[in-house]
Formats: C-alpha cells, sequence, structure tokens
C-alpha cells in the first residue's frame, strides 16, 4: 500500500539502501516517517562503515602474520624445489584452489618450466614448453597479473587457455608475476572450477607473496651452483641471522662477504656467521 526508502550514506557516498513497506490500508508513511528512517539509517551506514575498516585491518594483519611465516620459512633453504613447495604450501592456506601452478620462466630459452602443478590434488611432474600463447604467457610479456572472475562471462576478450591436468577448463583463474629486477622469473596460478572465487585482495595477496619470493627463487636457482659454503661448528648461517645458540657463543664472530645473485651483476653483503667458512667459486651472473 504505501513505501518508503532511504539511502545509506557513507562520507556522501551511497552503500546502501533502506526501506520499510506497508500493506495495511490506511496506514501511510508521511515526513517524520523519513526523518526517523533517516536517523536510523545514518546509524546503520556508520555500524557498516565500521565493520568494513574493521575488515581491512584484520585482512592486513593477516597478511603481514603471512608474509613473516613465508620469509621465515624460506630463509631455511636455498633449495629450489623446497622453497617452491613451502610457497605452495604456505599459499593453500590463506586462498582456496582446485589448481595451482608455479612455473619458472627462462628468458634465454624463452620457455616455462612448471615446476609445481597441482589439479584437484593430483600432482603432476616437472615439465617445459615453450612461451607460446595463453593467459601465463600473456601474465610473462606484460608484467602485470590477469583476474578472471568468470572465465563464460569473459572468454571472448580472453586469450586462449590451454588446459591441463584434469583437462577441465576453471571459472575462476589468478595469475600474478614473480618480478626480480625488474624481469619477469616465473609465474604464480590460482584457479577455480566455480566463478567469482577471487578478487582483488587475493590477486594483491598473491603479487606481495610473488615479491617476497622472487629474491629467495633467483638466488637459489644461482648460489646453489657457484657458491659452496660449509659452516664447521654448531650454527649454521641462516641461524645465525636470527639467533646464536648459547654453547656457540663464546665463537668468535666473523663478517664474511659472499657475492648475491643480481640480474647482470654481483652485488656484494656481509653476513655475520660464527663460525668457519670455506668458499669456493662466487656467483656472477644468473645461471640460464
Amino acid at each position: 500500500v504505501d513505501w518508503l526508502g532511504v539511502p545509506l550514506l557513507s562520507k556522501e557516498k551511497t552503500i546502501g539502501v533502506m526501506v520499510t513497506q506497508s500493506y495495511t490500508e490506511g496506514v501511510r508513511f508521511n515526513q517524520a516517517h523519513a526523518d526517523l528512517l533517516t536517523f536510523v539509517s545514518t546509524q546503520v551506514a556508520m555500524a557498516i562503515e565500521s565493520k568494513h575498516a574493521q575488515e581491512k585491518i584484520r585482512q592486513q594483519a593477516e597478511r603481514l602474520s603471512l608474509l613473516n611465516t613465508i620469509s621465515n620459512a624460506l630463509s631455511s633453504t636455498l633449495n629450489l624445489d623446497d622453497l617452491l613447495e613451502i610457497v605452495y604450501q604456505e599459499i593453500m592456506k590463506v586462498v582456496c584452489a582446485d589448481a595451482f601452478f608455479i612455473a619458472l620462466y627462462d628468458a634465454a630459452n624463452n620457455e616455462l618450466e612448471f615446476k609445481v602443478n597441482i589439479d584437484k590434488g593430483v600432482r603432476e611432474s616437472s615439465y617445459k614448453q615453450p612461451l607460446g600463447i595463453g593467459l601465463t604467457t600473456n601474465v610473462v610479456m606484460s608484467k602485470k597479473p590477469i583476474l578472471i572472475r568468470d572465465f563464460e562471462k569473459e572468454k571472448e576478450h580472453l586469450l586462449y587457455a590451454k588446459l591441463w591436468g584434469s583437462m577441465d577448463l576453471p571459472a575462476s583463474w589468478l595469475g600474478v608475476p614473480i618480478l626480480f629486477g625488474g624481469q619477469v622469473v616465473g609465474v604464480i596460478s590460482v584457479q577455480m572450477y566455480t566463478p567469482n572465487a577471487y578478487s582483488i585482495f587475493e590477486q594483491e595477496l598473491l603479487s606481495t607473496i610473488a615479491d617476497e619470493v622472487a629474491v629467495s627463487i633467483a638466488n637459489s636457482r644461482c648460489l646453489p651452483m657457484h657458491l659452496q659454503v660449509q659452516v664447521i661448528g654448531q650454527s649454521t648461517i641462516m641461524g645465525a641471522f636470527s639467533r646464536v645458540p648459547e654453547n656457540v657463543a663464546k665463537i668468535p664472530l666473523l663478517s664474511v662477504s659472499l657475492p648475491l645473485c643480481m640480474p647482470h651483476q654481483s652485488v656484494g653483503t656481509t653476513w655475520p656467521v660464527r663460525g668457519m667458512l670455506m668458499l669456493n667459486t662466487p656467483c656472477s651472473r644468473m645461471p640460464r
């Protein structure tokens, strides 16, 4: 019979609508009702915005916690396969995915090596393929993430998607580049068989993780091939960064300059290490 609606306003921006209706003859809304509903809508809008702000803070806290966990985990190994497995396991704790892959890009040979491949819980062996065409190639060439919320609705504007694993077409697809020194060294991708699984939040989270991982991937490719470090004593190089065991605290502290692998150059850094180091040929360039 009668209808009254007012906008939910937050900082002069409409974030919703509050509506009341009457189905009784003779019951009509007037300006007093409108004023009351407007007052209530203002309080509701403030509560909604407060909840959004709290959720944003919670997400930021979770992101920082995840990055700290990944950083600590990555510092425990220079083995590339172990490193990528850590990345996969940590991402799966916070991002839902029916399919997942990490592909490393070899610019010299213009090819991708899919190191970690899991689809519907089935892990595939590592394999290489030319860059070719497709979504992953587009991530590499553009150096930008690709977010597909609903493949069926967006497919007319998308590049060819190469199927793998179960050979089913994912409805949601997200891929981000792993950038090191401005160059793409790999791609991380998560996929779901249901639409609208990912948003800008997951894209930003995955991009942040990729940034964290990039240096570790570059160094793991380089250091094991060109630099062998043997620590004699009860502490290890990585352990020396965070703490020194009490029983070796009296071992003299040495400052050892080690060249880290960087694109097209060798950059020296100083690591504080307790114990003796035996160094072989230093790293001078990224292996191809």
